[in-house]
Order: structure tokens, then C-alpha cells, then sequence
């Protein structure tokens, strides 16, 4: 893994752990530092809800039950199904101090999952009531903002290797669906333009949401209504000689974009309405140039002209041998953590919160979800062994570092 992202995973798994998240004082939270008690035979049952203003709740949908440690390593799994009112009971759960229970339902195509609870110790005999909200879809995704765009430049086997991460909000009370197609017509959620001479493209998340267009790659994945519920992060390689003229896109309007050079690569970056920021000792020799670009507007095109012989190689920044970068899922998710901590700031962990709110941020909502999922996936043998294992635990970690942030 190369230094810089090493760097970035120790320095944001730092900065969160010393970020007050929230205050729950409810016991019915999940206890990150409990140890497992004894298991105590009981009752899982909640209710699903329709979040949609005026929407009918959906009756007897397929669900399951998920049981993880507080490190998110499955424990067991058990299907089940709600009655016509939406309403659900799991009988002759083993509910244990320690352990946390979710319940996921698949609605229009979209997943949804409950916040994951643990066992009220106050509670004779103990028992768990959930909510699981589902919410209608749309194809219009005129409620769709872009939170953050972020640039990370790098050195690549062959040129430049580009990492750009996109945090996304639905502001709206509908999961955005189907509001583009692929090339054969097959709906989508979001399409994203690439430069046309880029190759070595990966992505990092669920591999089989996204798909390479004739002038990009699309989202297949519905968006969720919700701050930060959606993000997109894709890394590609462009040629390099001396000069580059980058022109990107944007797909909605952004309050601010970033964009992270490391001086190490010797080069120049200007662009129209750049604004260079501060210099930043990351670390173990990483040091990189933050550069801006606010209040940009889905009509515009980001320009950045980079310039200069490139002072190292992809070679020269890797420090140890280890699985391909998007293979990694926890590098590229201290990368987005970490372009959030330096220019965004934490607003998803950092903005105001209500005590009487039982939810846990968005972000840590959406790591649930890509767990959910791909323990479901696994069980119906959609994915190898090597994989699952891998991506899991690049998935438990960011779980771990969200949950590491509350009081």
C-alpha cells in the first residue's frame, strides 16, 4: 500500500475518534466497547414504514434479519417476511449484550436497513422493536445535489492516475431510480462523463452497480433520500508528458470542489477560478497542495492544466506490495474520509444533532447498507469467497471508524 494512503487511513481513523458525534444516552444503542454476554432467547419485530409524504406502507414484503459483533462480522442471518401491514417477528432470536441486529427489505428494487440496534439491558424478557423505512421511487432527479466533488492526482502505472470522489445528497422523500439509461437502453440512476483517453478505470464499492458507457460509466445504484447518501468513487489513468489538460464535467451544481497534489510529483496546476489553499504535511513524507473551486454549476466544466516533468513514477510511491488500489476499499475510503476532513470538514459527523434522534449519520447508514447486501449476496453464492472476505473487511473497518466517532 503506498505511504500516502497509509498516511490518510491513520490520520482520519485519528480525527475521528476524537470527533464528537453524537450523545445517546438510550440503551438502546449499540455499545461499541461492550463485551458479549449470554444469549437470552427473544423476539425481533418491528414495523416497515413508507417515508414518502401520502405513501401507502408495503405489505408483505420479503426481510431479513442480520446479526453482526460490534466489529460487524456476521454472526448469523434468518429470513423472514412482513405481514400485509408491514409489520414483522423473528421468534427464538438468541439476543445477546454486545451484538447488533438490523433488518433489511428489498422495496421497488431499492435496499433499505434498519439502524442497527443492540439489546436494552432494561428490558424483561429482552426484546428489540425496529423500524425499517422504505421510501417510493422516482426517475426525476431534480433533487439530486452534489455535496463535494474531490481530485486526487497521483502517479499511475503509464501517466497520471486520477481519483475523483463524489458525495452525493437526495434532498427529496423518493429514492432516485432509473433517471438515466446505459448505452442498450437499461435503466440507471446517474451517468458520469470520463475523459476519453482514460483507461485502467476501477471503482471502488459494489462493482457490479457500475457500468462503462461510450462516454463514461453510470450508477446503477438507487439513491437513497438523505444528506451524503450516495457515493461515487472512480479512479482512471491518463497518459502524461510533460502537460495535461484536464476538462471535467459536472454532473449536479457543488458548493465547492477540491483537488490534492502531492509536491512529490513536481508538477504545476492552474485552472480557471482555482484557488490555491494551504500546504499540508500529511505525514511520512506526504505532502500535498490543496487547490478549490467554489460555488461551480452543473453548466460549468472544470479546466486544470498541469505542467512540468513528472518527478516520480508509480513505482517510486509504493512502499509495500499489496492487492490492487481498488481492490483495497479501506485506502480509497480513508481517501474520501480524508478529502472530507481537509476540505470539507466533517458535516455529516459534525453537524448539529438532536439527543431525541436514534439515528446514526448517514454515512455510517450507508456502510450498513454495502454490508447488507453483500452478506446477501454472498449467501446466494452471487460472489466468490475472496472477494466477499476482502471487500467485508474494508467495510467492517469503516464501520468501526463511524461507529469510533460517538460520545
Amino acid at each position: 500500500m503506498k505511504i500516502w494512503k497509509i498516511t490518510l487511513i491513520l490520520i482520519v481513523i485519528a480525527l475521528l475518534a476524537a470527533v464528537p458525534v453524537m450523545a445517546q444516552t438510550d440503551d438502546t444503542s449499540p455499545d461499541v466497547g461492550a463485551d458479549a454476554g449470554t444469549a437470552v432467547i427473544g423476539t425481533v419485530s418491528g414495523q416497515i414504514v413508507n417515508k414518502t409524504d401520502g405513501a401507502e406502507t408495503p405489505g408483505n414484503l420479503e426481510i431479513m434479519l442480520h446479526i453482526w459483533d460490534a466489529d460487524f462480522n456476521e454472526k448469523d442471518m434468518v429470513h423472514g417476511q412482513a405481514d400485509g401491514d408491514g409489520r414483522f417477528v423473528f421468534d427464538n432470536i438468541p439476543l445477546e449484550p454486545g451484538l447488533l441486529y438490523a433488518v433489511m427489505a428489498i422495496y421497488q428494487d431499492a435496499t433499505y436497513v434498519s439502524t442497527p440496534m443492540s439489546v436494552p439491558t432494561q428490558v424483561t424478557p429482552p426484546s428489540l422493536n425496529l423500524e425499517v423505512p422504505v421510501f417510493e421511487t422516482t426517475t426525476e432527479a431534480d433533487a439530486v445535489k452534489l455535496d463535494g466533488m474531490h481530485l486526487f492526482i497521483e502517479a499511475g502505472q503509464g501517466g497520471l492516475q486520477i481519483s475523483e470522489v463524489y458525495s452525493l445528497s437526495n434532498l427529496g422523500d423518493r429514492t432516485v431510480a432509473g433517471a438515466a439509461s446505459l448505452d442498450d437502453g437499461t435503466p440507471a440512476t446517474i451517468r458520469f462523463s470520463l475523459p476519453p483517453e482514460a483507461g485502467s478505470v476501477t471503482f471502488q464499492g459494489r462493482q457490479s452497480r457500475f457500468f462503462l458507457t461510450a462516454d463514461g460509466f453510470a450508477d446503477t445504484a438507487p439513491l437513497l433520500p438523505g444528506n451524503g447518501s450516495g457515493k461515487v468513487v472512480v479512479s482512471y489513468v491518463l497518459p502524461y508528458e510533460d502537460s495535461l489538460a484536464l476538462n471535467r464535467p459536472i454532473p449536479f451544481p457543488t458548493k465547492q470542489i477540491n483537488i490534492l497534489l502531492p509536491t512529490a510529483l513536481g508538477l504545476t496546476l492552474s485552472g480557471d477560478n482555482l484557488v490555491e489553499g494551504e500546504r499540508r504535511d500529511m505525514g511520512n513524507g506526504l505532502v500535498v497542495d490543496i487547490f478549490t473551486m467554489e460555488n461551480v454549476e452543473t453548466s460549468d466544466t472544470v479546466n486544470l492544466n498541469l505542467s512540468g516533468e513528472l518527478a516520480v513514477s508509480g513505482s517510486d510511491l509504493t512502499a509495500v506490495e499489496s492487492e490492487p488500489f481498488n481492490s483495497q476499499g479501506l485506502a480509497i475510503g480513508g481517501i474520501i474520509l480524508g478529502l472530507t476532513v481537509i476540505g470539507v470538514g466533517l458535516w455529516w459527523y459534525r453537524r448539529p444533532f438532536d439527543e431525541e434522534d436514534e439515528t446514526f449519520p448517514e454515512a455510517f447508514d450507508d456502510i450498513v447498507q454495502e454490508i447488507a447486501l453483500l452478506d446477501a449476496a454472498h449467501e446466494g453464492q452471487e460472489i466468490d469467497d475472496e472477494t466477499y472476505e476482502l471487500r467485508r473487511a474494508a467495510l467492517r473497518e469503516q464501520a468501526r471508524v463511524a461507529l469510533a466517532g460517538r460520545e
